[in-house]
This record gives C-alpha cells, structure tokens and sequence, in this order.
C-alpha cells in the first residue's frame, strides 16, 4: 500500500505539471497570434484601423510632410500672383481662387473637419486656417475681388509656425 502523503504529492506534481503545460501552450498560442497579426500586416496602418476610433485619423510623418509641402508651394505661387506688376487681371484671378481651393484640399487632407489627429497642433490650428482659407476665397470670387484676405493667408501659416518655435 502506497502511503496518503505520497498520492497526494504526486496529484499535486501532476497538476502542477499540467498547468505547466497548459501555460506554455496558451503563451506560445499567444505568441503565434501576435507574430500572426504584426508580421502579416505588413504596415502599422491595418492595425491603427482597428486601435483608434472612426473618429480619429492617424497622420503620417510622411503625409504630414508632402500636405505642408504643397501649402508652402501654394503659399508661393499665391504671394507670386498677387505681388506682380499692375492690377490682377481675369486669368490671375481664376488662378488665385484655384490656388484658394488647393489649399482647402491640402489643409483638409490634414484634418478632415470634425476629426482629431495624432498631431496636436494641427488640431488646435487647422480648424481657424481652414476658414481663413474659405473667406480668402470667398473675397476673392465676389465682385468686386478683395485679395486683402488672400495675401493674409501667409500669416496665418506664420501663426502656427511661429509658436511650433517658441516652444
């Protein structure tokens, strides 16, 4: 006959054994799935979809980038226009209210409207730049054009870029 205390030490080191076993199953389970959904991505961008709400849209460094690249050609070719000899005529001012409307396209690519970034100061800004560009391109297209608005559009640019350097 087998003692009491020996049965029962060797249920324990058998129980002991298989949730041993049963934790080393479940962590490389565990495993296999994470290496399954972070290595078969392939990008970071398939798991923001499901990491961050609808409501919230994850930039880039890269879109970052090439967004503030346009605005500062459009700035560019903006102050061009507005700064040359004599008075704008027709065809400069279809070309400012398509720059006007460029802009619109780019800042909304920041930031689509109601949406929050990952970029704090996008946030805090894009919503007053946005309409500074709308009423620049609204003075624009009346009759007749103010183009005081539009040539103003560079300072609000400097607004937000002034305190990103003082900070």
């Amino acid at each position: 006959m087998i003692p009491a205390g020996r049965t029962e030490h060797g249920q324990r080191a058998r129980a002991a054994a298989l949730r041993g076993r049963a934790l080393r199953a479940a962590m490389l389970g565990a495993l296999l799935s994470g290496s399954a959904v972070f290595g078969g991505c392939g990008s970071g961008a398939a798991i923001r979809q499901v990491t961050y709400p609808p409501s919230f849209q994850y930039l880039e460094q890269r879109e970052v980038h090439t967004a503030m690249g346009r605005l500062a050609r459009d700035i560019n070719r903006l102050e061009r226009l507005l700064t040359s000899d004599g008075a704008v005529n027709a065809q400069q001012r279809d070309q400012v209210v398509g720059v006007l409307r460029d802009m619109e396209t780019a800042a909304a690519e920041l930031a689509p409207q109601g949406r929050r970034t990952n970029h704090p100061r996008i946030d805090r800004n894009i919503e007053a730049f946005r309409h500074e560009l709308q009423l620049a391109r609204l003075a624009a297209e009346q009759e007749p054009p103010n183009y005081f608005p539009a040539g103003s559009i560079a300072g609000a640019c400097q607004a937000c870029h002034l305190d990103e350097n003082t900070r």
